[in-house]
């Protein structure tokens, strides 16, 4: 899996203005045709999104960032159902940009149904990136959704591996040397090593 030229261009243009990016999966990312994540997305409409939390002026024409950053607190609240993770969300959520794969239904022309299927929260610091939180959706691609779902999890389908590839080249637009932190719970440790992350263990 690869970025795109458009995908470097619209992120240059959000770092720049603070404005969010919205791009269609296919036009973000080069994907192998028989890659789980590419069939996907010839059977649903699926966007990928940079919302700047920051950014006042969040819904346009395109989607209602307003309401996914909502179903993204929901998404992540249910993830890490723990009492400081439900007073630490929302205010990571207020810093940070969120990354999202957003599955669309539509009917024509008009947005009928969006889906989270996979987030993660990223704040840029001086020098470096740091994400907090990040999930994939628990549910299926159901038919109830779509009426061309598989009825399989959305997980396990490499949208977590491409919002991590995206957040690596989103840093790389920012400055060419920046090193991204990723904040992880024990037993998810060596999933993120296989990724390319080097673990830091503390000392306290």
């Amino acid at each position: 899996m690869e970025t795109t030229s458009l995908f470097h261009t619209a992120s240059k243009r959000g770092i720049s203005s603070s404005i969010n990016v919205c791009l269609l999966l296919e036009d973000a990312f080069s994907t192998s045709p028989k890659s789980k994540i590419n069939l996907l997305q010839q059977k649903v409409g699926i966007f990928y999104i940079a919302i700047y939390a920051q950014n006042n002026k969040l819904s346009d024409m395109i989607l209602p960032y307003d309401e996914i950053m909502n179903k993204t607190k929901r998404l992540l609240l249910y993830t890490f159902p723990g009492p400081g993770d439900k007073e630490l969300i929302p205010k990571k959520i207020a810093k940070s940009i969120i990354f999202s794969l957003v599955a669309v239904k539509k009917k024509g022309r008009v947005t009928r149904k969006t889906l989270v299927v996979s987030s993660v929260l990223c704040q840029m610091l001086k020098g470096c990136m740091y994400v907090s939180y990040g999930a994939t959706h628990h549910g299926k691609f159901s038919q109830s959704f779509d009426r061309r779902g598989d009825n399989a999890p959305w997980r396990r389908r490499g949208l977590f591996t491409c919002l991590l590839l995206s957040i690596q080249k989103y840093s790389m637009e920012l400055q060419k040397e920046c090193t991204i932190y990723l904040e992880s719970r024990l037993d998810n440790v060596q999933t993120y090593s296989n990724l390319g992350f080097e673990a830091v263990v503390s000392r306290d």
